[in-house]
């Protein structure tokens, strides 16, 4: 699993930067040159990020091997692995 840092990530009062509120720690840094909008959109997308991995993990495991009716399910499988090794660091 990957080693990005834990915990629910935050955005600071000032909407600038990204923090971690179990880690107690910086995430990253948000740029001003976007349109107040779209540096809201983009602060939602990021901090969203450790939940949307925890979930597409859960989410493989509940789903290997399921597609009773032959439904295509498990066509999906192999993108959400991939999408996880690239989010993993792995070389695929």
């Amino acid at each position: 699993m990957s080693e990005f840092t834990k915990g629910k990530w935050i955005i600071d009062r000032d909407g600038s930067a990204i923090f971690s509120d179990s880690e107690d720690c910086y995430v990253t840094e948000l740029s001003p040159a976007n349109s107040d909008e779209q540096v809201a959109a983009n602060a939602r997308l990021i901090t969203a990020a450790p939940e949307m991995y925890e979930l597409l993990y859960e989410a493989l495991q509940e789903l290997k091997g399921y597609d009773p009716i032959g439904n295509g399910i498990s066509t999906i499988y192999p993108y959400i692995e991939e999408l996880l090794a690239r989010i993993d660091g792995k070389e695929v």
